[in-house]
Protein backbone atom coordinates (compact mmCIF):
# COMPACT_ATOMS: atom_id res chain seq x y z
CA UNK A 1 0.00 0.00 0.00
CA UNK A 2 1.03 3.87 -0.42
CA UNK A 3 2.58 4.91 2.50
CA UNK A 4 0.42 8.14 4.19
CA UNK A 5 2.09 11.42 4.53
CA UNK A 6 2.64 10.51 7.87
CA UNK A 7 4.39 7.08 7.36
CA UNK A 8 7.21 8.86 4.68
CA UNK A 9 7.38 11.92 7.47
CA UNK A 10 8.46 9.26 10.10
CA UNK A 11 10.66 7.15 7.70
CA UNK A 12 12.40 11.04 6.82
CA UNK A 13 12.85 11.71 10.51
CA UNK A 14 14.55 7.93 11.11
CA UNK A 15 17.29 8.79 8.39
CA UNK A 16 18.07 12.23 9.36
CA UNK A 17 18.27 10.48 13.37
CA UNK A 18 20.50 7.32 11.71
CA UNK A 19 17.37 5.38 13.36
CA UNK A 20 15.31 2.95 11.66
CA UNK A 21 11.76 2.84 10.69
CA UNK A 22 9.83 -0.17 11.28
CA UNK A 23 6.11 0.58 11.81
CA UNK A 24 5.12 -3.38 11.96
CA UNK A 25 6.33 -2.98 15.25
CA UNK A 26 3.76 -1.62 16.80
CA UNK A 27 0.21 -2.85 16.24
CA UNK A 28 -3.30 -2.89 17.30
CA UNK A 29 -5.43 -5.71 18.34
CA UNK A 30 -8.26 -4.58 17.77
CA UNK A 31 -10.43 -2.00 15.99
CA UNK A 32 -11.43 0.83 18.76
CA UNK A 33 -14.78 2.80 18.10
CA UNK A 34 -13.45 6.86 17.46
CA UNK A 35 -12.21 8.62 20.20
CA UNK A 36 -13.44 12.15 19.78
CA UNK A 37 -16.27 13.25 22.14
CA UNK A 38 -14.90 10.62 24.71
CA UNK A 39 -13.54 11.84 28.40
CA UNK A 40 -10.31 10.98 29.53
CA UNK A 41 -11.24 7.98 31.51
CA UNK A 42 -13.55 6.72 28.63
CA UNK A 43 -10.57 7.25 26.08
CA UNK A 44 -8.10 5.42 28.41
CA UNK A 45 -10.74 2.77 29.00
CA UNK A 46 -10.92 2.29 25.00
CA UNK A 47 -7.71 1.97 24.06
CA UNK A 48 -6.77 0.16 26.84
CA UNK A 49 -4.51 -3.39 25.83
CA UNK A 50 -5.13 -2.14 22.20
CA UNK A 51 -2.06 -2.42 21.30
CA UNK A 52 1.01 -4.47 20.95
CA UNK A 53 4.72 -4.32 20.10
CA UNK A 54 7.38 -6.27 18.99
CA UNK A 55 10.52 -5.77 17.77
CA UNK A 56 13.51 -8.49 17.69
CA UNK A 57 17.16 -7.48 19.17
CA UNK A 58 18.33 -4.68 21.38
CA UNK A 59 16.73 -0.74 21.64
CA UNK A 60 18.30 2.01 22.45
CA UNK A 61 15.79 4.65 21.86
CA UNK A 62 12.28 4.82 20.43
CA UNK A 63 11.16 8.41 18.56
CA UNK A 64 6.89 8.30 18.24
CA UNK A 65 5.46 10.45 15.67
CA UNK A 66 1.58 10.97 15.26
CA UNK A 67 -0.19 13.82 13.71
CA UNK A 68 -1.79 15.72 16.69
CA UNK A 69 -1.44 15.13 20.46
CA UNK A 70 -4.77 15.96 22.77
CA UNK A 71 -5.36 14.05 25.37
CA UNK A 72 -2.52 11.75 25.60
CA UNK A 73 -4.47 8.70 26.14
CA UNK A 74 -2.98 7.19 22.56
CA UNK A 75 0.67 8.12 23.87
CA UNK A 76 -0.41 6.53 27.12
CA UNK A 77 -1.31 3.36 25.41
CA UNK A 78 1.20 2.70 22.98
CA UNK A 79 3.86 3.59 25.47
CA UNK A 80 2.06 1.26 27.73
CA UNK A 81 3.07 -1.26 24.71
CA UNK A 82 6.51 -0.85 24.38
CA UNK A 83 7.20 -0.63 28.00
CA UNK A 84 6.25 -4.19 28.52
CA UNK A 85 9.35 -5.23 25.88
CA UNK A 86 11.62 -2.26 26.79
CA UNK A 87 11.75 0.31 29.31
CA UNK A 88 14.55 2.57 26.61
CA UNK A 89 14.30 6.06 26.16
CA UNK A 90 11.27 7.51 24.20
CA UNK A 91 10.88 10.67 22.52
CA UNK A 92 7.70 10.92 21.32
CA UNK A 93 7.22 14.10 17.80
CA UNK A 94 4.08 15.45 16.81
CA UNK A 95 2.85 17.89 13.99
CA UNK A 96 0.73 19.75 16.13
CA UNK A 97 -0.98 19.31 19.89
CA UNK A 98 -4.07 21.12 21.13
CA UNK A 99 -3.96 23.87 23.44
CA UNK A 100 -5.14 22.23 26.38
CA UNK A 101 -2.81 19.41 26.04
CA UNK A 102 0.09 21.18 27.00
CA UNK A 103 -1.58 23.03 29.81
CA UNK A 104 -3.14 19.86 31.52
CA UNK A 105 0.65 18.18 30.86
CA UNK A 106 -1.00 14.37 30.87
CA UNK A 107 2.26 12.62 30.28
CA UNK A 108 4.61 15.58 32.34
CA UNK A 109 5.84 13.82 35.61
CA UNK A 110 8.59 11.01 36.40
CA UNK A 111 9.44 10.59 32.92
CA UNK A 112 8.04 12.81 30.35
CA UNK A 113 7.81 16.77 30.21
CA UNK A 114 6.42 19.56 27.86
CA UNK A 115 8.97 21.16 26.20
CA UNK A 116 7.47 24.22 24.37
CA UNK A 117 10.01 24.11 21.83
CA UNK A 118 10.45 20.29 21.40
CA UNK A 119 7.43 18.69 22.26
CA UNK A 120 6.95 16.13 24.91
CA UNK A 121 10.43 14.44 25.81
CA UNK A 122 11.60 11.79 28.04
CA UNK A 123 13.28 13.90 31.33
CA UNK A 124 14.00 10.78 33.54
CA UNK A 125 15.04 6.95 32.90
CA UNK A 126 11.85 4.99 33.90
CA UNK A 127 13.26 2.68 36.09
CA UNK A 128 15.09 5.67 38.35
CA UNK A 129 14.43 5.56 41.57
Amino acid sequence: STPSPLDRLAGSLAVVIKGYYEPQSLRKTRVNKPLKGLNLQERADALENIYRFHIGGAIESLLLVDDIFTSASTMKAIIAAIRKVTSCPISIFTLAASGQSAERGQLSGAVYTWGSQRGWIQTQDPDAS
